[in-house]
């Protein structure tokens, strides 16, 4: 039962697909709707128009005089809500669906009631076109038909002869059924292009991370570090600042640890590196890269005033942390400014402070750097 149950109201509220689903894709629905919702709103405003000047020259079309305008009202509103507003809200956007299916749905009922023996036909070409115009749920599409079917109920039961209203009747709830069930199988279809294309799109973005990111830290790879430099040299960059990070004895913490130890480093100066530069993360002001085994670098827009700020918190976090495997992080860094779009300069002038601070270090804590022990 609760299977049966399940399928009625993904097939009612969601067009087959599983809630989650059918979330997922709602942007994409949404942004295919408006592009259809402009455009039927045109058509549908170019087409009132002409009817209402028709109006003045034919007497057929002067009996509808007031449908057209009405009509034509409606068909403005959904092009100044469509154009400008539909974008900034899904409300909105469901807003303009709902105005232009419900105004053309009474559109047709009210030319057949105007016209009952000329252009009731009108009506019934909307009853199947109408449904299915629009990527929507088939919960929304039963209740339009119903609007219409109790509309040209009340407006025509007492203008049509009662085999002619009876026959009207029938005739549009064959043809907005049929409407009903061509709009599921074409939104059906329509949702799981979405789907496909949203699955596509997230495997691409899997992609683009896996290429351009390192697994271990998160931090961008070497490859990223690449094109990012190229992009530099090009450009001829010189507001930019190097920062070459070392982490200092890796070998021995893998050797006298284990190699769990040593990912527990790296990781930790990924962190201290976004950490020490967190005001500008997520900006195109700043780019950090492990682009070897222990090896980081931070590619930094700015002031020397801000440097000098990221740098000096990076000492800081370092010196504070504590592992679970390792008692202690150690960094040895240089940086240099990249002037007048020289940036191999700048490399090569951060690597050497970097070297200069690495000598120093291993000096200092007396461990032999070649051997790491």
């Amino acid at each position: 039962m609760n299977k049966i149950r399940k399928t009625i109201v993904n097939t009612l509220f969601y067009n087959g697909l599983e809630e989650k689903d059918f979330a997922n894709i709602q942007d994409l629905v949404s942004a295919d709707n408006r592009k259809t919702a402009i455009v039927w709103s045109v058509l549908s405003a170019i087409y009132w128009t002409y009817c209402f000047i028709m109006s003045f020259a034919d007497e057929l079309y002067r009996l509808c005089r007031t449908v057209y305008v009405v009509a034509l009202i409606a068909a403005v509103i959904s092009i100044i809500l469509s154009v400008f507003f539909a974008h900034r809200s899904k409300y909105v956007l469901t807003a303009v669906l709902y105005i232009l299916r419900i105004s053309l749905i009474f559109a047709g009922v009210g030319i057949a009631y105007c016209q009952p023996g000329v252009r009731s036909v009108t009506m019934f070409v909307m009853a199947v076109v109408i449904p299915i115009c629009f990527i929507d749920r088939t919960i929304s599409t039963i209740l339009l038909v119903v609007a219409q079917i109790l509309a040209y109920s009340v407006f025509t039961v007492s203008v049509l002869s009662s085999d002619l209203f009876y026959f009207g009747l029938v005739t549009l709830f064959i043809f907005s059924s049929l409407g009903v069930v061509m709009g599921h199988h074409i939104n059906k279809s329509r949702y799981e292009r979405f789907k496909y294309s949203k699955q596509v799109e997230c495997l691409a973005e899997e992609q683009r991370q896996y290429a351009n990111h390192d697994e271990m830290t998160g931090l961008l790879n070497r490859r990223a570090y690449i094109l990012k430099v190229d992009a530099l040299m090009l450009s001829k960059a010189d507001d930019h600042f190097v920062v070459m990070a070392d982490l200092n004895g890796l070998k021995r913490a893998n050797d006298n640890i284990g190699h769990d130890a040593g990912d527990e480093l790296l990781i930790a100066t990924a962190d201290s590196l976004k950490k020490a530069f967190e005001e500008y993360e997520n900006t195109d002001r700043l780019y950090i890269y492990r682009t070897g085994g222990d090896e980081f670098c931070v590619l930094f827009k700015g002031t020397q005033q801000e440097i000098d700020v990221c740098l000096g918190k990076l000492d800081r976090v370092t010196k504070e942390w504590k592992g679970k495997l390792a008692d202690k992080l150690s960094l040895s860094w240089g940086y240099a400014k990249c002037d007048d779009g020289d940036i191999d300069t700048a490399f090569r002038a951060a690597d050497q402070m970097m070297y200069e601070n690495k000598k120093i270090y291993y000096q200092q804590s007396g461990i032999e750097r070649r051997r790491g022990v």
